[in-house]
């Protein structure tokens, strides 16, 4: 069921999943702890947060992975608030927080807002949790600090990362770059994001649109310029 479950989750396949809820009841099949996870994630992964948390609070026994679901899920959906709730119960609840948590917390911070507390909880994560920043958390601050238009410091934490930055880090960059208009910063992190991956036609009308954007035509030329010979490039390879 589990198995079966996680299908209809990563296809998107709500109604399907519905039907073996209904068989796990119908044949009173034992919710335990990795099952009860695979209801919630599913529902939640699509916005049905009143089943997820109906499965969700029914579960007599919840380990870290199943709070972990439930805000990631809440994150995505507009309920950051919510999910940062849910991490004070975890900790009150004794269930040690981990790498996948974090990912939730920073991402619930991104959607609300709250640059002081996603630093904080960035910050903890070692000391006080025991839990190693990973680079996706690291993508999670650029996010947060990128939508709040915190560019020289989402900049500065690129710079500063113990790893290379991957393309996921540098789009989500850019994005916000874009998104404030920052003409100069855009073009520093496009170099990178093209050393990475240099043949992604969709990196090059990125940059492309964003010089159309501030009347820079010539750049614009020249930007498409380089798209072809990348093209004609890579249709020889």
């Amino acid at each position: 069921m589990v198995s079966v479950l996680s299908a209809c989750g990563d296809l998107g396949a709500l109604g399907m999943g519905k039907i073996v809820h209904e068989y796990i009841d119908r044949n009173k099949v034992e919710i335990a702890v990795k099952l009860g996870t695979s209801l919630v994630d599913m529902y939640a992964k699509y916005g049905d947060i009143e089943n997820s948390l109906k499965v969700f609070n029914g579960m007599g026994v919840k380990d870290v992975l199943t709070w972990s679901a439930v805000i990631i899920r809440r994150a995505n959906h507009g309920f950051g608030e919510h999910a940062l709730d849910d991490l004070a119960k975890i900790i009150s609840g004794g269930i040690k927080a981990n790498d996948i948590t974090f990912i939730g917390v920073l991402s619930a911070c991104s959607h609300v807002g709250v640059v002081d507390r996603g630093w904080t909880y960035f910050t903890s994560m070692n000391d006080k949790y025991g839990v190693t920043p990973k680079i996706e958390h690291y993508g999670c601050m650029v996010d947060l600090l990128g939508r709040m238009a915190h560019l020289r410091e989402a900049r500065e934490l690129i710079r500063n990362m113990p790893f290379a930055p991957d393309a996921i880090v540098w789009r989500t960059f850019i994005s916000a770059c874009k998104i404030h208009k920052n003409m100069e910063l855009v073009e520093e992190a496009n170099v990178n994001l093209l050393e990475l991956e240099p043949h992604m036609d969709g990196n090059y009308v990125l940059l492309s649109n964003m010089y159309a954007q501030g009347k820079k035509w010539d750049d614009v030329v020249n930007v498409r310029r380089r798209m072809r010979d990348k093209t004609f490039i890579r249709f020889w390879e």
